[in-house]
């Protein structure tokens, strides 16, 4: 299981710094779009609609970083303070929650 969660999180962390890479290309390919249209009076087709998939793709490589981190935001002042069972109980609700969404919006997609 320690071996499983080795790669899980060397995995995660490759999508972090894809993601992050993404990301600053998006922005470098914004920058130059933006001088391109102000010196030249041209443009870049598709630059807002490729940072947008950039920025899509970059997030939804973060967010299995950020679970195997715990890193996401919530009232931990509250969560701390609760018994394990009822911690345990939350943390698969929101599992149950995020997959029912999931399944939801892959459905509708479908």
């Amino acid at each position: 299981m320690e071996d499983l969660m080795r790669g899980a999180r060397r995995l995660t962390q490759w999508g972090l710094w894809l993601g992050g890479a993404l990301i600053l290309l998006a922005a470098l390919l914004i920058g130059v779009d933006v001088l391109l249209r102000k010196v030249w009076n041209e443009s870049i087709g598709g630059a807002d609609e490729l940072s947008g998939y950039a920025l899509a793709l970059g997030t939804a490589w973060a967010l299995g970083a950020a679970l195997l981190d715990r890193a996401h935001i919530r009232i931990d002042s509250l969560y701390a303070h609760f018994p394990r069972a009822l911690r345990f109980a939350l943390d698969f609700a929101g599992v149950a929650l995020l997959l029912a969404f999931f399944g939801l919006i892959a459905w509708h997609g479908w």
